[in-house]
């Protein structure tokens, strides 16, 4: 496989972490107790006390108040903070290669992709249990997270189709397929509890990779078969 030109990456450690938006300290441990709890409790059974317990701080001390007006606010806010961590992958994407082969740039993206897919399930699980209250909300991830997420997808793969890194093909399509496979892994193992067919995470994505490279080199053997 070709490897990325130019100056040399992060490494994969590096990466994944600057994925992540800054850490905003006491509001983000708010927002991740409220989803955790919002999930097993629901919304409505939630307190702004139980949350404030839930991060290690004083129930009834205010501090929920001081950073979200609402719970409805609380859930808004998860939305953001996908979206920047969206807003960083894509940035690194329109960077250039990830990693210095496309072994560990596709190993890198299949992580991530699971790993936000896992955020993303618990976020909209909540938010569709009360489909009447939270309908915008549920449309704002549709359309600014998944829908998005698979774009940039096919924009990653159309540019690798135009330097030759893979075949000429419908890069959208490709992109549902590829991305496609992976949500659906991680929707089973987490609506069942348990992989399919027993295939943990890194074996299921080593063939991912091992597919997709296989799919790559497709293309290198056509274009270096003479004419």
């Amino acid at each position: 496989m070709r490897r990325g030109s130019g100056a040399r990456r992060p490494g994969g450690r590096a990466i994944l972490a600057r994925w992540r938006p800054p850490a905003r300290a006491r509001a983000d441990r708010l927002l991740d107790a409220a989803i955790e709890l919002f999930a097993h409790r629901g919304v409505a059974a939630t307190s702004a006390g139980d949350v404030e317990a839930a991060a290690g701080l004083e129930p009834g001390g205010g501090a929920f108040a001081a950073h979200f007006a609402s719970k409805r606010d609380a859930l808004a806010a998860a939305i953001d903070r996908h979206v920047a961590a969206l807003d960083g992958i894509t940035g690194l994407l329109h960077g250039g290669p990830l990693a210095p082969d496309l072994r560990a740039e596709l190993t890198l993206l299949a992580r991530w992709v699971i790993a936000e897919h896992r955020r993303e399930d618990r976020l909209l699980r909540i938010l569709t249990r009360e489909p009447d209250a939270f309908g915008d909300l549920v449309a704002r991830v549709g359309t600014e997270i998944v829908e998005r997420g698979y774009r940039e997808a096919a924009a990653w793969l159309a540019r690798r189709i135009a330097q030759g890194g893979f075949p000429p093909y419908d890069a959208e399509a490709v992109a549902v397929v590829a991305i496609g496979s992976l949500v659906a892994y991680d929707a089973q193992r987490s609506l069942l509890g348990a992989p399919p067919l027993g295939v943990d995470e890194d074996r299921f994505v080593a063939t991912w990779v091992e597919t997709w490279l296989r799919v790559a080199a497709t293309a290198e053997a056509e274009r270096d078969r003479p004419s």
